[in-house]
């Protein structure tokens, strides 16, 4: 096995290295991401209350180390920068995992079905880390943390949670609030945190990108969203109608 680039980056390691989309080595990922799924969400449902709330600390738990590997392989190597701030959605939603791992709340929870776990998902369908090997430390962690994340919403509606379209426009302020002094703190730091300052490669952004420009992508980016949660809540909705209503956590 080759560790020679373990510590590289995107930015740092030599073209030819990485893998491709939909290659064996990421279909092998996805499989594992939904046999964790399945396997994970099964065995939550069978758990008592008490430690369905310790399974949740201690998968938090879980993405906070991996967090902290990122950093540290990132300072070891010499190839720490800002870029690495946990300042992406994705990033800040270890934080609400936690959050709510300790102390639950409906806002916290929607947050993480309406927008953490379709994150997660498209991270892992359209991974910008393609330049990097699997013997790396961000192919490693990002694929891991993704899944880490997803999990953690998915465990939730396996848990009882129902989503309500009702919080809906309260998530949307929150990520308003928070995208503001990110997309000026990009132009500082010389950042892209949330994809504000250019789509990528790779992510279903570009495609607006192609189509809109820069930044007028990003007024496409609300009824990307709009479509989207829409497809999310079609489902409880249903459900609502023919009257069979999970617990609401």
């Amino acid at each position: 096995m080759d560790f020679s680039n373990f510590l590289q980056t995107s930015s740092t390691i030599e073209k030819g290295q990485g893998f491709s989309p939909w290659s064996p080595l990421h279909l092998a990922w996805l499989v594992f991401a939904l046999c964790l799924f399945y396997v994970g969400g099964r065995r939550f449902r069978q758990l008592s209350q008490i430690k369905q709330r310790r399974y949740l600390r201690i998968l938090a738990m879980l993405l906070l180390l991996d967090e902290a590997f990122k950093h540290i392989c990132a300072l070891l190597g010499g190839n720490w920068e800002p870029a690495f701030l946990p300042l992406h959605l994705c990033s800040i939603n270890i934080f609400l995992c936690a959050l709510y791992a300790w102390k639950p709340n409906k806002l916290t929870g929607e947050l993480l079905y309406c927008e953490c776990l379709p994150g997660a998902i498209a991270a892992l369908l359209f991974p910008t880390w393609t330049k990097l090997p699997f013997l790396n430390f961000m192919h490693l962690h990002s694929f891991t943390v993704h899944i880490l994340l997803a999990l953690f919403p998915v465990l939730l509606l396996c848990g009882g949670m129902r989503p309500n379209f009702r919080r809906l426009p309260k998530c949307a302020g929150v990520l308003l609030l928070y995208c503001i002094p990110i997309f000026f703190l990009n132009k500082i730091l010389h950042t892209n945190f949330v994809f504000l300052n250019g789509a990528g490669k790779g992510n279903p952004l570009s495609l607006l990108e192609s189509l809109l420009g820069n930044p007028g992508y990003l007024l496409g980016i609300p009824i990307l969203l709009a479509v989207l949660w829409t497809l999310l809540y079609i489902p409880w909705l249903q459900s609502r109608s023919s009257g069979h209503l999970t617990p609401n956590l």
